[in-house]
């Protein structure tokens, strides 16, 4: 094998643990898992580092999660269903976990 032939299997080799390491990262922070591979894979130390400063999307999804649960919980309270200390104790517990 000629250097030419060494040189791309290396980059193909290297690319596709960037990609690993990239595809993992961004599905921890609630992106797509395939985009973080791509950007690995192509770009090398360059793309982790672009998917590692990128926005976590866990947590807001988490806050606009908990946001439609306290509304459901209010409209509770506000019919009778809960009272309003159980939704006080609800409202206090969500927001503690955010």
């Amino acid at each position: 094998m000629d250097i030419g032939g060494i040189i791309f299997f290396s980059y193909l080799f290297s690319g596709f643990i960037f990609g690993l390491i990239g595809g993992s990262i961004n599905e921890n922070k609630g992106c797509s898992y395939w985009t973080g591979f791509w950007c690995g894979f192509l770009l090398g130390l360059i793309g982790l580092l672009i998917v590692a400063l990128q926005k976590d999307k866990t947590k807001e999804n988490k806050i606009l999660y908990n946001s439609a649960e306290l509304e459901r919980f209010k409209k509770l309270a506000d019919n009778g269903t809960i009272t309003q200390n159980e939704f006080e104790a609800i409202k206090k517990k969500m927001l503690k976990n955010i």
